[in-house]
């Protein structure tokens, strides 16, 4: 008689199916966090690009219509406030990308950076800042001519100076614009970028300011002291804002810092202008 053994087949105890499982969600993780961050990359780089449209996009604008745009509103739709310029409704707002002509708008007319969240109406909840030396404040003014970088025809390269013009020289030589400082200032009321270490990297001579607020735009509650120098009296036509911070990013602690910021100078404002034929 011929015996015939059968053999055991034999399965995965548990043991073996968890560990199986945990290898393969730490392989998976492993790829996994260098693809966010390549994402997150992404969309840094992709920010550094519409800032810098945006500021050709300024620097065009001065070139056509001898001045610059005045900051859009919350309620203006992505245009400058009021149109045509002269006295801005605010300082500092956001970037008027529909005066501008700017592709890539919401659905509200403003340009907005990849970080951001939308909402039902289509409205992202990261959009470019804007700010523009201007008279808001009652405080500022070249030659005692008030708004003259936000008011058509106010800059004149004419010698002898028409009445009511302000000259080249005034407007380059001018230190009353905007600063951009390594860090915040030691206190509001300071009128210069101070506290231990800090400089200047734009000394009161920059006449426009553009800015992304970041990937923790969307959750200002998480904003460190050199965020909320970016964004402390943003949207209120009562003060003037004349402080900005730009430094490199940092995630670590409560000193994070993921804004990103270009600017223009009155040279390269004029110099533009002058090339355009829009000055003499």
């Amino acid at each position: 008689m011929i015996m015939v053994s059968q053999r055991r087949q034999r399965g995965f105890s548990l043991i073996e199916l968890a560990l199986g499982l945990v290898i393969v969600a730490t392989l998976l993780a492993g790829l996994l966090v260098p693809l966010a961050t390549q994402v997150e990359q992404r969309r840094w780089d992709e920010t550094r690009r519409l800032l810098e449209d945006a500021r050709e996009a300024l620097l065009a604008f001065a070139a056509v219509n001898a001045r610059l745009p005045c900051p859009a509103t919350a309620t203006s739709n992505g245009a400058e406030a009021p149109a045509g310029g002269g006295a801005c409704s605010l300082q500092a707002g956001f970037l008027p990308a529909a005066t501008l002509g700017m592709s890539g708008v919401d659905a509200q007319g403003y340009l907005s950076d990849p970080f951001g969240l939308v909402d039902s109406a289509g409205a992202n909840s990261n959009r470019i800042r804007y700010a523009v030396r201007s008279s808001v404040d009652a405080s500022f003014a070249v030659g005692a001519i008030a708004n003259p970088l936000t008011t058509t025809g106010s800059i004149s390269g004419v010698s002898p100076l028409p009445a009511g013009k302000v000259s080249l020289q005034s407007i380059a030589g001018s230190d009353g614009y905007l600063s951009v400082c390594a860090f915040t200032r030691a206190a509001a009321a300071d009128t210069s970028c101070t506290g231990s270490g800090n400089y200047a990297l734009a000394n009161g001579n920059a006449v426009a300011v553009v800015f992304s607020l970041g990937p923790n735009g969307p959750a200002p509650a998480s904003f460190s002291a050199d965020e909320l120098e970016n964004t402390g009296d943003h949207l209120t036509a009562a003060t003037g804002k004349l402080y900005f911070v730009s430094r490199p990013r940092d995630s670590a602690g409560t000193d994070q810092f993921d804004d990103q910021i270009v600017w223009i100078s009155p040279s390269t404002l004029l110099a533009r202008m002058i090339a355009a034929g829009t000055l003499p």
